[in-house]
This record gives structure tokens, sequence and C-alpha cells, in this order.
């Protein structure tokens, strides 16, 4: 038998240390689950901390959350815990 030294990640056929790196959890990113990050992508328009969502064992939507007071997300960025909400609600 041979020894290959590849490993398959999402598809594509990695060397093991990209194999390895490539499911550890983003620098940054915030656990919500065992298998569920949220990984800061930056600040959006008004300022507001935005993350996305990661897993190492499955693909997941690339859409934008934010983080409420209570530590929860929400892709509401009305409800999210960031200073300039009550700026970007005026009309």
């Amino acid at each position: 038998m041979r020894f290959s030294p590849y490993l398959p990640v999402f598809g594509v056929l990695l060397p093991f240390a990209a194999a390895a790196a490539a499911l550890q959890p983003p620098v940054g990113a915030v656990q919500v689950s065992a298998d569920l990050f949220m990984r800061p992508i930056g600040l959006d328009s008004f300022g507001c901390p935005a993350y996305e969502p990661w897993s190492p064992i499955q693909n997941l939507p690339r859409t934008v959350h934010y983080q409420r007071s209570d530590g929860s997300f929400t892709t509401e960025r009305a409800e999210a815990a960031c200073n300039v909400n009550e700026a970007a609600k005026r009309p």
C-alpha cells in the first residue's frame, strides 16, 4: 500500500499540514456550538463588527451576522450590540 501525503478536505486534496490548518477555527472566531463558529469578517458600513458562519465539517452559506448583547448572533444589524445602531436608526 502506498502512502499519500495528501488528505481530502471539502473535496480538495491538500497536504496534511494544510489540511490540518483548514480544520482549525479561524483566528478570532466565536464558538457557537461544537462544530459551528462565527468568523469575524470586518466592519460593516456603519462600523458594526460583522461575522460569517464557519464549520470544519460542513459547508455553510456565506451570510453576514451580527452579535447581540447576550452573545447570540443575528442577521439583523438593528439587533446587534454595537454603538452605531442608534445613529443608524435616526432618519
